[in-house]
């Protein structure tokens, strides 16, 4: 394994942090490629609006990704203590 590019200091440079984090966030996007390859799989953003789904997702559902894109939670369910409680677990 390749030795980390160290500073003056000892500490990791800002050049080996940066591949690292992009390592890290490479790894993460195989495994959703991977999960999503197989799973049906939406994505919301923190208000509760759609903001992307896949073709298992779209293909379960009847949906083009266009008429789902921009759609939203109930409100009354938004509104509700297990709405907000699900955000707050996943924030």
């Amino acid at each position: 394994m390749a030795k980390q590019q160290r500073s003056k200091l000892g500490a990791p440079s800002a050049a080996a942090k940066a591949t690292g984090e992009r390592a890290k966030l490479g790894g993460l996007v195989a495994v959703l490629g991977t999960i999503g390859a197989s799973q049906a799989m939406i994505a919301f953003d923190t208000d509760g609006t759609i903001i992307t789904a896949n073709e298992h997702f779209l293909g379960a559902l009847g949906y083009e990704l266009d008429e789902v894109v921009g759609m939203f939670v109930d409100p009354a369910y938004k509104a509700s203590p297990e709405y907000s409680q699900f955000w707050e677990v996943l924030r």
